[in-house]
């Protein structure tokens, strides 16, 4: 079921914008058929995101253009691409943007767990592919923030292997692999930090290079003697 959003009214300045690009969109048509079924389909989007609280889907736009404008559009009329643009996609793609602002606008703002760039932000973004590639840079992002996470409050249960200190029975199943040390040492290398945006603190903290902190003091030092307690087996 599609997530349904807070009935707010649209801001003055996305309406007329929506607006002059619907005009654009009409003024290109080539025929009166093509003018009247973009009208047609603008009036279905501003029921779905004015009059409802709905989230817009081009399903539930297909089923409302066959209510309220008794005519038909297609799912593939507003998804395909074709030879050149498409006029139908285009006006759907501008009305998404205005759904996600005046969804955004309607609760705090929900900013990624990055801590870059909000979801407002991403969805005014009209360039697709742009917005896809940012999209999937915040979400590796995300992912590498989530692998600090998982690191920092499983530290504890990481055993250390210190010379003269050995395990108590039956716990050589917490040993790490050769993949598991490979994969620590990795971590704390300065450069590959460096590359993925992170920067060792001098309280061997780990920070982003805006200086946000995202591991605790002494994370680095402790994953450090992991290291090498290992390399002294």
């Amino acid at each position: 079921m599609a997530k349904r959003v807070a009935n707010k009214p649209i801001d003055d300045s996305l309406r007329q914008d929506l607006e002059g690009h619907l005009e654009t969109l009409v003024a290109k048509a080539g025929t009166e058929g093509v003018r009247k079924k973009l009208r047609n389909l603008h009036r279905a989007c501003a029921c779905i995101v004015e009059e409802s609280a709905d989230a817009l889907t081009v399903p539930l736009v297909v089923e409302t253009y066959a209510k309220i404008c008794k005519g038909e559009i297609g799912e593939s009329t507003i998804r395909n691409k074709r030879g050149g643009e498409n006029l139908y996609q285009s006006l759907y793609r501008k009305w998404e943007i205005v759904a996600a602002a005046k969804a955004a606008s309607s609760k705090p703002s929900n900013v990624l767990d990055a801590g870059i760039i909000g979801d407002h932000e991403i969805m005014t973004i009209e360039n697709p592919r742009l917005r896809h590639q940012v999209i999937l840079m915040l979400n590796h992002n995300r992912s590498l923030h989530s692998q600090l996470n998982i690191l920092r409050h499983e530290q504890a249960q990481i055993p250390l292997r210190i010379e003269g200190s050995p395990l108590a029975p039956g716990n050589s199943d917490l040993l790490l692999s050769d993949d598991e040390v490979e994969a620590v040492r990795d971590f704390v290398d300065a450069r590959r930090m460096n590359a993925k945006n992170l920067q060792r603190t001098k309280d061997d903290g780990v920070k982003l290079k805006d200086g946000r902190p995202i591991a605790d003091p002494g994370f680095v030092s402790a994953l450090e003697k992991i290291v090498r307690s290992y390399e002294r087996q």
